[in-house]
């Protein structure tokens, strides 16, 4: 025969194993703890800063004086009326809303350029001309606009796009003077400048350097609205009447290359 108490021992440890076995099986497993990083917005987020320099090629539609239609002057004839090329610059602050499209507002000082204008006129009319001015100017604007974008799809990191701005500007007529040869006659304005409205159509190329940061160079269509000069006083004092040199539609071809640093990124671009 076995020994009893081998058995009895045998049995126990068997026992208390099964029991052991079962209250494991029971237990509910301990819970997974999902340790996920927390995410932090970039400074800024879709809001960008531009800057930008460039150059301006004015005209004007067409000149206007009280003298043109005094009875004692006939057949003024303006041969030549332009402005010089002037330099530009200006920066905005703007919120990108998606890929395509994006909003920004812009304050631009558009530098002193020069005004030109000759023409001659008779004292009767159908007479032989008899008479003529040279006028020289300047005009200079503070131009303030709000503009929207379309970006067109960036291909190969290049992203045209389009765009339109309305807004004001500033412009001031200044250092205004009247040659007048054949008759001896000198006469000059005050300076005088006047709020109008604007506005603007852009397009352009931009490129991108970094997610953050893009180059443009940028073409836009500008209408400044009218201007006027101080009224024109002769060397001694005389003809001081309400007698502006006006000048009406003032437009604008501008070239700029600019600067774009977008402040979240433009990683969703796809280039």
């Amino acid at each position: 025969m076995g020994n009893p108490s081998k058995s009895l021992v045998i049995g126990a440890l068997a026992t208390t194993l099964l029991a052991g076995s079962a209250f494991a099986a029971d237990l509910t497993p301990p819970p997974v703890i999902d340790f996920e990083p927390e995410y932090e917005a970039e400074f800024g987020g879709n809001f960008y800063l531009r800057g930008y320099v460039g150059f301006s090629n004015q005209q004007v539609d067409s000149v206007d004086n009280a003298i043109y239609s005094d009875p004692a002057v006939f057949d003024v004839d303006i041969l030549n009326s332009e402005f010089e090329a002037g330099g530009v610059f200006g920066g905005a602050v703007g919120y990108r809303l998606n890929q395509w499209f994006r909003a920004d507002v812009s304050a631009e000082y558009r530098m002193r350029t020069g005004y030109s204008q000759l023409d001659r006129y008779s004292g009767a009319a159908g007479g032989v001309p008899t008479n003529s001015n040279y006028i020289t100017a300047n005009k200079s604007e503070f131009l303030f606009l709000a503009n929207a974008f379309v970006d067109l799809g960036t291909y190969y990191k290049l992203t045209p796009y389009i765009g339109a701005g309305v807004g004001a500007t500033y412009t001031e007529i200044s250092g205004f003077s009247d040659l007048n040869v054949p008759n001896a006659g000198v006469a000059y304005a005050e300076d005088n400048g006047d709020w109008e409205f604007a506005w603007a159509l852009h397009a352009g190329l931009a490129y991108q350097v970094t997610d953050h940061f893009a180059v443009e160079l940028g073409y836009r269509y500008l209408n400044l609205g009218d201007a006027e000069s101080g009224d024109i006083i002769s060397f001694d004092g005389t003809n001081v009447i309400d007698n502006p040199l006006q000048f009406n539609e003032l437009t604008s071809h501008d070239l700029h290359l600019g600067m774009r640093w977008e402040f979240g990124g433009s990683d969703y671009l796809g280039y």
